[in-house]
């Protein structure tokens, strides 16, 4: 959202959205069901600190595709970096 005033116009959101960012949600929105744009978006949003949104991301990346070791490794380091790591023991063992 941006405002205008006589200084010229400003942005309200705390940080724009990339244009990465822009590109992986609009694949996203065209093909819900692609693990990868979903891992894209979380390991993105990881690495520039929007840490909630990021595990959302990395879940449903998961919930498309379970073996995929990147989204694991990133959704573990999420839940070390928010004090929860004994959330991320469940990720480490192997599917019966």
């Amino acid at each position: 959202m941006a405002i205008s005033d006589g200084t010229g116009t400003h942005s309200l959101d705390p940080q724009p959205m990339s244009k990465f960012e822009r590109m992986i949600r609009e694949r996203i929105e065209c093909t819900p069901e692609d693990p990868r744009a979903w891992y894209y978006l979380g390991s993105f949003l990881r690495s520039h600190g929007k840490l909630e949104e990021a595990e959302k991301a990395l879940v449903m990346s998961l919930e498309l595709e379970a073996l995929n070791p990147d989204a694991l490794v990133h959704l573990a380091l999420i839940y070390n970096e928010t004090d929860r790591f004994e959330n991320g023991g469940p990720l480490w063992r192997p599917p019966h």
